[in-house]
């Protein structure tokens, strides 16, 4: 199952993909120039926790694809269908998000 949360062609595309042998969820996102969204997570299970790891470029402090494409983070929080994330990707970067039940 896939979900296109975000796109415009030629600048960003936000995609949702479910594990076709769990209840897991992928989210990515890329971006050409540069991209903040704020998104639902209401694809999830209705009533169920998940654990979100986020992998994002660390913008404030300056990631670039040419520049600094090392600088990153990685972050855990909790969610359900009712939350939304927000995603960050520098220019020529991206973000992925791996959501697992728990």
């Amino acid at each position: 199952q896939t979900k296109y949360l975000d796109c415009e062609v030629g600048d960003h595309l936000l995609i949702a993909r479910k594990d076709k042998q769990s209840e897991n969820w992928f989210v990515g996102l890329n971006a050409a120039n540069g991209y903040k969204t704020t998104f639902k997570l209401d694809f999830l299970s209705p009533g169920c926790k998940y654990e979100a790891t986020i992998y994002a470029d660390d913008v404030k402090h300056g990631a670039h694809y040419q520049t600094n494409p090392h600088a990153y983070t990685i972050s855990k929080r909790v969610v359900t269908d009712k939350s939304r994330l927000t995603l960050q990707a520098a220019v020529g970067g991206g973000c992925a998000v791996s959501l697992k039940k728990l």
